[in-house]
């Protein structure tokens, strides 16, 4: 299958070549590009092109997953599903020719769950790692035990652009590290720092107007949460600059219809004014935007110790995120990016993973703490786990699922090796849901 004429003009191109021949020798690969470059579509199918096999390529979000396979297949000039496929929680579109799947971070625990060999496919690629989630996290740990003790050959290829490769060197020794620093199309970005820490609606708006003076396309207007959002809206509606573009919405809490249709516009509509959340943050192309204002916010998910529950907490968003965010302005044309902060304002260079709680993970499932806790903290930082809390009743909960394990992998097939039988089985075995107790017992904090 030949390489699409597009992939060749976009900066990604400069090291796909490298790209393949290290995934053909069997290597691993951390590779770091910056927004707009086009990792998320020419490495997948660059590599597709020199693979004889199956490819999972795993994305954070719904939205993400499937307008990346979108737009790979309308690269390939085919429909969707056939070359290229995907599967989310409320569907799956996949076909017999289907050799490239794009799946959700959940989906894919599911698949190392009921396949931990993944026998059907040749490597797997999770882009936007960087956002280190409870998920993520966990598949990676997942997928160098799969490599190590089932797979030799499982190839693992880690993309983001905004990349801590260092720490991530760690979770893959003996990867090969790769940069493009080239963007497709240049991006103007100034400051406007408001009054207080965080902006007002009307300041907001302000910055809105001139987005809307200094670019030809939609805006997209980034904050924290439903409630910002709404309260933009509102003070839209009575500002000159509501009154020269559509305002539309974008959050997770949206049908998948409704988001489709924000993603995907009819072009003979006029310009609009995209009010989103983070969801539009990483591996997703809106049509038409060239214009971004960030509030500089995001609302992220910590394990309160005191309740014993996850809450959801306000804070400043680091540069690794207000780079992301700025790039999706230069996806299709020169962009113009205004930042809700002074330009001598420090901020975190990456976003720091706090401590979960891991019941969110595959579905409240017992293997998620009694594997998944020890493996993710010695995969980022290889000390023992002298971090995690979890009490005596709670480890007398999984003693049965214990002996289970020992005993499914005293009785494994002939021939296999005993640690494969242990993971096998622990798998297969400790499938229990948590009860609403002993799941606040079981958090971790990640490194």
């Amino acid at each position: 299958m030949p390489i699409p004429s597009t992939i060749s003009q976009l900066p990604i191109n400069a090291i796909l070549t490298e790209v393949c021949d290290n995934f053909h020798y069997g290597r691993d690969l951390i590779i770091c590009a910056t927004p707009g470059a086009g990792k998320s579509t020419g490495v997948p199918l660059a590599l597709l092109d020199k693979c004889a096999g199956k490819l999972l390529l795993v994305q954070p979000r719904r939205v993400a997953a499937v307008g990346v396979a979108r737009r790979m297949a309308t690269l390939l000039e085919e429909p969707c599903p056939d070359t290229i496929g995907y599967r989310t929680r409320p569907e799956t579109r996949v076909s017999a020719n289907t050799r490239l799947e794009v799946v959700t971070e959940g989906i894919l625990l599911r698949m190392l769950q009921s396949d931990p060999a993944l026998t059907e496919y040749d490597g797997v690629l999770l882009d936007e790692c960087h956002e280190r989630s409870c998920n993520m996290d966990l598949a990676l740990a997942l997928l160098g035990d799969t490599r190590g003790a089932l797979r030799d050959d499982l190839r693992i290829v880690l993309m983001s652009a905004t990349l801590d490769t260092e720490t991530f060197a760690k979770a893959l020794p003996g990867a090969k590290s790769l940069s493009c620093e080239a963007r497709q199309h240049p991006i103007e970005t100034v400051y406007q720092a408001p009054a207080a820490w965080q902006a007002t609606p009307l300041e907001l708006c302000t910055a809105i107007s001139t987005a809307l003076h200094e670019s030809t396309g939609d805006v997209l207007v980034f904050l924290p949460g439903r409630g910002e959002i709404q309260r933009l809206a509102d003070a839209l509606a009575q500002h000159p600059a509501g009154e020269q573009a559509d305002v539309v919405q974008l959050h997770g809490s949206l049908a998948v219809e409704a988001q489709d249709r924000i993603t995907h516009p009819n072009r003979q509509s006029g310009r609009r004014i995209i009010l989103s959340t983070a969801i539009a943050e990483t591996s997703l192309t809106i049509d038409g935007v060239t214009a971004v204002v960030d509030a500089g916010l995001s609302r992220r998910e910590v394990f309160d110790i005191a309740t014993g529950m996850n809450r959801l907490t306000t804070t400043r968003a680091s540069e690794a995120s207000a780079n992301q965010r700025r790039g999706r302005a230069g996806r299709t044309a020169p962009g113009f990016c205004v930042r809700m902060w002074s330009a001598h304002e420090r901020r975190e260079k990456h976003t720091t993973p706090h401590r979960r709680s891991l019941k969110q993970a595959s579905r409240h499932s017992v293997w998620s703490w009694l594997y998944g806790v020890l493996r993710i903290r010695r995969l980022f930082s290889g000390s023992p786990s002298r971090q995690l809390r979890p009490c005596h009743k709670l480890r007398h909960y999984y003693s049965g699922s214990v002996c289970s394990m020992n005993t499914a992998a005293s009785h494994s097939a002939g021939g296999m090796p005993a640690k494969s039988a242990q993971i096998l089985a622990l798998r297969q075995c400790c499938c229990r849901p948590l009860s609403r107790c002993a799941s606040k017992l079981a958090y971790w904090r990640p490194y």
